[in-house]
């Protein structure tokens, strides 16, 4: 058997993936935002699954395609 062990990452990493504050992660969380993964404790650090942050990550740009040529989606961008 020689399957790899899964990777974790940690709030840091992942905000410095995204771009992002560890707080806002935390924020997004705690909230439910757009369902993203809810971290596995180890001890008293939260560890998220890299797979589920990358699946989430790519659901996100998918849906984000998705919008851009929705036309009954209000982009961002556009003026009223």
């Amino acid at each position: 058997m020689n399957e790899s062990l899964p990777q974790y990452l940690n709030y840091k990493q992942i905000g410095e993936r995204l771009g992002l504050s560890r707080r806002t992660i935390q924020h997004w969380v705690s909230t439910g935002y757009r369902d993203f993964p809810k971290p596995v404790y180890l001890g008293r650090n939260a560890m998220f699954k890299e797979t589920d942050v990358n699946h989430w990550l790519n659901l996100q740009l998918t849906n984000k395609i998705s919008d851009n040529n929705n036309p009954y989606i209000k982009s961002e961008n556009a003026r009223a």
